[in-house]
């Protein structure tokens, strides 16, 4: 499942609220995609790390399955358990 919410969505408090949402519709092992074409380009969008995502998900049923986070690309996977 691709997260395509709107950027404003992503970067706000909303974030948590999305991922329990998708994680209810897929099934265990399912998997979830958020990202950004566009991290540390501009400059003006900040977005979260490895540690941010894993207090993010804490208790949801999902566990970081990939992350990649480097200039003109963010992309974190999470899979359902």
């Amino acid at each position: 499942m691709f997260l395509g919410a709107p950027s404003e969505a992503l970067c706000s408090g909303q974030r948590k609220l999305l991922l329990l949402q998708a994680a209810l519709v897929l099934r265990s092992g399912g998997h979830i995609v958020m990202s950004h074409l566009f991290s540390d380009k501009e400059g003006t969008v900040v977005l979260p790390t490895r540690e941010e995502l894993e207090n993010l998900i804490g208790n949801l049923t999902l566990r970081i399955a990939d992350l990649v986070h480097e200039p003109g690309l963010y992309r974190a996977t999470f899979q359902v358990s």
